[in-house]
């Protein structure tokens, strides 16, 4: 094994190179200064009353698993909506370059969303969500 530093974006990485058979892994670690224990953490607790502590009501809860149940669907991770654009954006560009030319098509710039906005009852929204997608099966 061997350890590595690598910048993944503009941020450096600790990583381990651990050879696997005829394949080398490279495992992303993490600094002592990412790690939390799980006692500092403000996490739910178990049982029963947990939800009911959250503020969660069962109706809320019954909506919530019937939504998830509806548009729930069997993962494929060859899908076209799993690609890897931005791997897709820089062949091309690369391909672009060695074709001779330097520019192509300019990107839009992304949508700034304006200030402000009115409140939305997301109950409300996930309800008839949930009606469109029973009627869509039927």
């Amino acid at each position: 094994m061997a350890l590595a530093k690598i910048v993944i974006r503009t941020r450096q990485h600790l990583a381990a190179l651990v050879p696997d058979g005829d394949v080398l892994l490279l495992e992303v670690l993490r600094y002592p200064y990412e790690l939390r224990e799980t006692g500092e953490l403000d996490l739910p607790g178990r049982g029963e009353g947990a939800i009911a502590a959250a503020g969660i009501t069962q109706a809320e809860l019954d909506l919530a698993t019937q939504l998830v149940a509806t548009i729930s669907k069997p993962f494929d991770p060859s899908a076209a909506e799993y690609r890897d654009t931005y791997r897709d954006d820089l062949m091309a560009l690369v391909e672009r370059k060695a074709a001779g030319r330097t520019s192509g098509p300019a990107a839009a710039p992304a949508a700034v969303p304006a200030p402000g906005g009115e409140v939305v009852d997301i109950v409300a929204l996930l309800k008839r969500s949930l009606d469109e997608a029973k009627r869509a099966k039927a």
